[in-house]
């Protein structure tokens, strides 16, 4: 790239190298714009004659004019995923600029952004499109704030901020006063004016060419656009701000965190915070996209903090997505590695659609767009845990993916003729007799060797599958290193996990092993009960060794088995204590029996039928009411605001007998309708507490 030195600033000229530079990096596939010249024909003309370029352009500096005819955009529209299509909103306009105006253009930029970096105009906290910053530097700024203050004890509040169209609303206006206060070189200035004005697009219609004057907005396809934002965006980020309120950027990604030891004070600021970037986008008339905009609480507060704009609720949420990492009030990343995970699998289900088993794309290329492709996407993570997953990750997907040779999972048959190979086939059942494994031996149409054995009772069938084929493996891998063997599995579970190396079931990492350090074993799948003599000898003496196998006590007992019993034991022991127990009596009464079911009870249901909650009667026990009198003149007990409070008629519900209180709260806490109107009772009470306080 040309270096730009304060000379050239300084210098109203251009030069030769300075605009042989920026044609060299022009990418050569790029749609021309109205004129029809594309980067191509550009380059060919400078190498040929290298002078015109550079006359034309010093005449448009010294006229400080940019000719109309090289700043028309054509404007063609992509519409954007999962939008509704008949909306305007939902396509996303690309402007198609003349290619001898990008390069004037992107060389004034040029010089624009060294004078910016040079005199240090532009403010630390932007991240976006900037030399020696990234989103690596954006995000590991977000998350030492947010430790720093959650470590000193603070409330912290994250706002997440979405410009609703930044690039496309921005005033040409707003972009030639903060070009003014800039102090850059007065024929940088000069042209920048003349570049935005008099701008015009075109957009092709079923009625024609339409055409309208363009005066706010950096298209997206020019040049300058991300260096003129900037320069509007510092301004806010230059403003004065509370030491307990930092402003970040990346581009139009704006975050606010803010900081205070109290939920009222967090409330307060934030609210002020917001004030102040609501002046300064009213200023350059850019709106916010209240639907994407939302905000992460760090802390234990139960209830969360009201933080409007402009009278519209901004809405809390678990995580949010910041320049393409899941930012979680945990800060766990569970939530970003799902995501990603998600994606990955995507990405896997569609090269499986182009490289199957034994056909498609070549090995070498597959693991080229795994590399080039899925691994990067899975990388795409905070520098803080990169150590952590991305190899592993990587390695995981690149495992899911690969097919070994040696495994195949079309019907092997056809080898079984082969008389220079030597065919094993498998079995493993389980009956009402029990668990039992064999395997065969056929070599030069002679049976050979055969192999038989019972598991557990308690074992499963994939166990016992699997012990098949380790056992035949185990065979094959001790026969003369010049015999290639074909073992024939009627099973296709069982060579799935064992084509994995990082599967969860040991036997199956077991074959992994045996197979990739022996490739002439190959392993392929056959139909079971259809007429193969192989399948049918190794599933008699799978049968045959009920009765006369020895017992197998390599195979362990199945995780499910032992998982089930040791559940039974705890629902056992967890049965004895809830019965015996003294505490949450008045909830065993409505449910004396423990589940590992979950009863889809959220806090106003815990709260009532516990009893321990805004009740007068419960806090009176703790001496936090003077009485147990609600304010309507009844004791005030949960039972009371379910049936006769004159506060809560809307959700009254018929008052049982004193005898069948019990009764009537296990048919409330069943009945999903009566527990919507508890919950609208406890929410009540929660937010209208003046009501029910005596005077």
């Amino acid at each position: 790239m040309y270096n730009i030195t304060k000379l050239s600033l300084q210098y109203i000229h251009s030069h030769v190298q300075e605009i042989s530079a920026v044609i060299e990096h022009l990418p050569s596939d790029k749609a021309p714009g109205i004129d029809g010249i594309d980067n191509l024909l550009i380059k060919i003309i400078h190498k040929c004659f290298n002078n015109i370029f550079p006359t034309l352009f010093n005449k448009c500096l010294h006229l400080s004019c940019f000719p109309d005819s090289l700043k028309i955009g054509n404007i063609i529209l992509f519409q954007k995923g999962g939008e509704d299509q008949r909306l305007a909103s939902s396509y996303r306009p690309i402007s198609l600029l003349p290619t001898i105006g990008k390069v004037l253009e992107k060389c004034m930029t040029q010089r624009l952004t060294y004078h910016l970096e040079s005199t240090n105009s532009l403010n630390d906290r932007q991240h976006g499109f900037r030399e020696g910053k990234s989103v690596d530097t954006a995000i590991n700024e977000l998350l030492i704030n947010i430790k720093t203050a959650r470590r000193d004890g603070k409330y912290v509040l994250v706002l997440s901020i979405d410009i609703k169209g930044a690039f496309d609303n921005l005033q040409h206006r707003a972009i030639l006063k903060t070009l003014d206060a800039s102090a850059c070189p007065t024929h940088i200035n000069r042209l920048f004016h003349s570049l935005l004005q008099n701008r015009k697009v075109t957009l092709l219609t079923p009625q024609g060419t339409a055409t309208k004057e363009q005066k706010k907005g950096c298209p997206q396809g020019s040049c300058s656009g991300p260096a003129l934002w900037n320069l509007v965006a510092n301004e806010i980020l230059n403003q004065v701000w509370p030491d307990n309120v930092h402003i970040q950027a990346f581009a139009d990604d704006f975050v606010l965190v803010i900081k205070e030891d109290t939920n009222k004070n967090l409330v307060e600021d934030t609210q002020s915070a917001i004030t102040q970037f609501i002046s300064w986008c009213s200023e350059n008339e850019l709106a916010l996209s209240t639907e994407k905009t939302n905000y992460i609480l760090f802390s234990k507060m139960v209830r969360s903090p009201k933080i409007t704009w402009n009278g519209y609720k901004i809405n809390r949420v678990k995580s949010f997505k910041y320049l393409g990492i899941h930012v979680d009030d945990r800060l766990k990343w569970l939530e970003h590695i799902n995501k990603q995970g998600e994606k990955a699998i995507k990405m896997q289900q569609n090269l499986k659609r182009i490289a199957g088993g034994n056909w498609g794309i070549s090995q070498i290329h597959r693991w080229t767009l795994n590399e080039m492709v899925i691994e990067r996407m899975l990388a795409h993570i905070p520098n803080r845990m990169t150590w952590r997953w991305r190899q592993q990750a990587g390695q995981l997907i690149l495992q899911n993916i690969s097919n070994r040779n040696q495994i195949s999972f079309e019907d092997g048959e056809a080898y079984i003729a082969r008389k220079d190979i030597i065919n094993i086939f498998t079995n493993g059942s389980k009956t009402e007799h029990g668990v039992r494994t064999a395997f065969c031996v056929l070599t030069n149409d002679i049976w050979a060797y055969q192999w038989s054995t019972k598991l557990n009772d308690n074992n499963t069938v994939f166990q016992a599958e699997l012990t098949a084929l380790h056992e035949a493996v185990i065979y094959a891998s001790h026969l003369p290193n010049h015999s290639t063997s074909k073992i024939h599995v009627d099973n296709r579970a069982s060579i799935m996990a064992s084509s994995n190396s990082k599967s969860t079931n040991e036997t199956a990492r077991k074959i992994f092993k045996i197979l990739l350090s022996n490739p002439r074993i190959k392993v392929s799948w056959v139909k079971a009960h259809a007429g193969n003599i192989g399948n049918e000898i190794a599933d008699q003496l799978a049968k045959d060794a009920t009765q006369h196998g020895q017992p197998f006590s390599h195979t362990k007992l199945p995780k499910p088995y032992i998982k089930g019993l040791l559940r039974k034991r705890m629902l056992e022991e967890w049965q004895t204590l809830w019965k015996n127990g003294d505490t949450g009596r008045k909830i065993y009464n409505i449910m004396p029996s423990v589940s590992l079911r979950p009863t889809n009870w959220i806090r106003e249901d815990v709260i009532f039928f516990s009893q321990h909650g805004p009740f007068p009667a419960y806090l009176k026990i703790f001496h936090l009411s003077d009485n147990d009198y609600c304010s309507c003149g009844g004791i005030g007990t949960a039972l009371h605001y379910a049936t006769e409070c004159i506060y809560t008629v809307s959700w009254h519900m018929r008052k049982p007998a004193p005898n069948f209180e019990q009764e009537w709260l296990k048919r409330v806490a069943n009945n999903l309708f009566s527990r919507q109107k508890i919950r609208g009772i406890i929410k009540f009470i929660s937010e209208n507490r003046y009501l029910f306080r005596l005077p």
